[in-house]
């Protein structure tokens, strides 16, 4: 399950007040006291899922609020570009990348992911996708948009992955011709939604700030610690990037019962949207 941010931190401008649960920093701080083995048996137990039709009812409402909240974060009348980035690597980055592309399809909009982490991508493997040429291909000229797009989710979600491992990623990322793909996929896409490498491994995050739209960071509950969330937020604010929120990501699913304590038979239907959505009578 994920929660959104209410407030991060004090980033100039500030963070977009999201929705839903609001966490206090003060929890990212209690990470401080999580030995590294104990993060790695947290991340072994995760199991990160992919939206699909038998997905929970509550996960993929998690995706629809914060496809809703990213619509009122980036101004309206053109396309949306996101880069959605993390702290550190394990954190669910990708997972929220591949869910908030088909949430968006879902709707009818048009949406394409490009795996910007040209160092250790994960996109093609969640989605199960054979290697092909992808951004650093097109970055380089060897090879067209049309040849490196893949459709994906019943051809609703377009993929661009990201290609061979080049010597330097950064340098590619803060090229022209990035710029240009970016302006390109702008007259083709509503959403374009870039996963990214953590902020606190790598520079390559930073590297397009004035490309994007806006950031998203992915935020693991008892993995991320707080001095490294703090030092992500400074690097970006280097870079006047636009932090519109943040996904609290890795909180234990709600179980049914639970969800109907909260929600009672028959709370949706003053909504129409009963019969749709909630869980079945049993």
């Amino acid at each position: 399950m994920i929660c959104l941010y209410r407030q991060i931190s004090n980033c100039g401008g500030g963070v977009i007040q999201f929705i839903m649960k609001a966490k206090k920093n003060e929890e990212l701080k209690e990470n401080d006291k999580m030995s590294d083995k104990n993060a790695i048996k947290q991340i072994n137990k995760e199991t990160e899922f992919i939206l699909q039709e038998q997905s929970p009812f509550l996960m993929k409402t998690d995706y629809i609020a914060l496809e809703t909240n990213m619509e009122f974060a980036i101004p309206e009348g053109k396309s949306k570009c996101l880069a959605v980035t993390s702290p550190n690597s394990g954190e669910g980055k990708s997972t929220t990348v591949v869910n908030l592309a088909i949430s968006i399809a879902n709707e009818g909009k048009s949406v394409v992911v490009l795996d910007g982490d040209m160092r250790l991508p994960t996109v093609m493997t969640k989605l199960g996708l054979a290697r092909k040429p992808g951004l650093s291909e097109l970055l380089i000229g060897k090879c067209n948009l049309k040849d490196a797009v893949t459709k994906v989710a019943d051809g609703n979600v377009s993929v661009i992955q990201s290609g061979s491992t080049p010597p330097d990623a950064v340098r590619l990322l803060k090229s022209e011709r990035m710029k240009q793909l970016i302006n390109e996929l702008r007259q083709q896409y509503e959403y374009i939604l870039i996963d990214l490498p953590p902020v606190n491994e790598v520079s390559d995050a930073c590297a397009i700030s004035k490309l994007v739209d806006g950031y998203l960071l992915v935020i693991r509950s008892h993995i991320s610690e707080y001095r490294r969330t703090a030092a992500t937020l400074k690097q970006l604010r280097l870079v006047d990037a636009n932090i519109i929120g943040a996904v609290f990501n890795g909180i234990p699913m709600e179980s049914k019962h639970d969800y109907k304590k909260r929600y009672p038979r028959g709370y949706y239907k003053k909504y129409g949207y009963y019969k749709k959505y909630a869980y079945d009578q049993g």
